[in-house]
């Protein structure tokens, strides 16, 4: 590599090294969060820009992706195995991507023909599944959510994309709760541990922002990046900013047309289909995966599964100042929460 530019995050369990020959492309490793760990692991990225690689592909086996689900699934895009090693190739209009996976080494080489900036998105994309897949063989389980600790306890906002979660967080944050995660933690499921891995908050355009004092806080600051919203280093934007913390609820967002707050336990069946709607996806990257079931049971047999209420602020009409919900409020629905017999671990 002629040019060469190398970027070190300290991920949960791995410390995770991208090197590029653009510098410009490890801003993508930017937005994660830097942890106060010792990690003896390292998972290795080489981003190779305006270059092809040819790989001899005589002793691999083409695989269908027919089932997989995938934002770029449209493209004209082939994997290929032999044995712990994985090729991927993808074509769109004339530009071309090689991306050349060793398992038994923890390396990834990405070769890309022409630097584009929708190529960016397509690597920031991947690069995700490559540390989701990394967390996972580490015990992790990555999540798609937000995440904030309030009185004591953690509470995540899992849901599917436009929810609404971003803003349903600074809602809470806006009355005081702390920051833990926007869009990307994992979990721990035997320690019973949350570790944040995106340290950017998104600001998406609602109605309920012009009524919350803490957005004053993102005018006077610079976004990272831009892309369908606005992304902020949260760990400027506020105050106190918290990387980890101990977990005991796995929650789910849902906005309602109900005037208040309101907090149920899920059953287990209830559960069951919230995590399957919600849960990440793991295309490409993933050599065998993972039992669902088997690991929905793990986590429902650690964590009380609850759903998160909010009124619907999209269409709810409020007067200047006034807010969609208070602390107050939900704090009231979590004491009722916790007087409730738990089921038996």
């Amino acid at each position: 590599m002629k040019n060469k530019y190398i970027f070190e995050r300290n991920m949960p369990m791995f410390k995770l090294i991208v090197t590029s020959n653009l510098k410009i492309a490890l801003n993508l490793i930017d937005k994660y969060v830097n942890h106060n760990l010792e990690n003896k692991k390292s998972l290795c990225i080489n981003l190779f820009f305006n270059c092809e690689k040819d790989i001899n592909l005589s002793n691999f086996f083409e695989e269908k992706l027919d089932n997989i689900d995938y934002n770029y699934k449209d493209y004209d895009m082939k994997s290929y195995w032999c044995n712990r090693c994985r090729v991927i190739k993808w074509k769109y209009k004339t530009n071309k991507i090689t991306i050349y996976v060793d398992y038994d080494n923890n390396k990834i080489e990405i070769y890309i023909k022409k630097y584009r900036k929708y190529v960016m998105s397509f690597i920031e994309s991947y690069l995700e599944i490559c540390i989701a897949h990394f967390l996972r063989l580490n015990n992790l389980i990555p999540m798609h959510g937000s995440a904030f600790v309030l009185d004591g306890q953690c509470f995540t906002l899992i849901g599917k994309s436009g929810v609404g979660k971003s803003t349903t967080l600074l809602q809470f944050l806006d009355q005081g709760a702390i920051l833990l995660a926007n869009d990307f933690f994992a979990i721990d499921y035997k320690n019973k541990k949350i570790y944040s891995l995106d340290r950017t908050i998104a600001v998406r355009k609602a109605k309920i922002l012009k009524n919350l004092s803490i957005m004053k806080n993102f005018k006077k600051r610079g976004y990272l990046f831009h892309s369908i919203q606005k992304y902020f280093d949260a760990q400027v934007i506020f105050k106190e900013f918290i990387k980890e913390y101990d977990i005991g609820f796995i929650s789910f967002l849902e906005i309602t047309e109900n005037n208040k707050i309101n907090i149920k336990e899920l059953n287990e069946s209830e559960s069951l289909i919230y995590w399957n709607n919600t849960k990440i996806k793991y295309p490409f990257i993933i050599e065998n995966p993972i039992d669902n079931i088997i690991m929905f049971k793990k986590f429902y047999n650690n964590f009380r599964f609850i759903k998160i209420e909010i009124p619907n602020f999209k269409t709810k009409i409020l007067k200047k100042g006034e807010k969609n919900f208070t602390l107050e409020e939900f704090l009231e629905c979590k004491y009722e929460l916790n007087t409730i017999n738990y089921r038996d671990s």
